[in-house]
């Protein structure tokens, strides 16, 4: 399976692991409803790496992220900036990561 990982944000989870927004089939994607969360086209939506930025950032939507080190975090999974599990959010700006949360 081919995926991409965007390198402009990550999440550092309550268990120190770090998760980057990955494509799905080749896009990123927002989640906007709770219901077909799963669901391509329902819930599920393919967007740029930008949209899916802005989506996550300004607007608290779910994406789909990955771990590049633990094994368990490998599938794609749900977090938003505010998903329980999340401690802090960085974004990279000109090379720096600055801290959002």
């Amino acid at each position: 399976m081919s995926y991409q990982l965007s390198e402009y944000i990550k999440l550092v989870l309550k268990d120190n692991d770090v998760v980057w927004p990955t494509t799905m089939d080749g896009g990123f994607r927002l989640i906007t409803k709770k219901a077909g969360h799963n669901i391509l086209g329902e819930g599920e939506h393919p967007v740029s790496e930008k949209e899916m930025i802005d989506g996550v950032l300004n607007d608290g939507l779910p994406s789909r992220w990955r771990s590049k080190s633990n094994r368990e975090r490998k599938k794609a999974n749900h977090f938003s900036v505010s998903s329980p599990s999340v401690n802090e959010v960085y974004v990279n700006v000109g090379g720096v990561w600055v801290q959002l949360k």
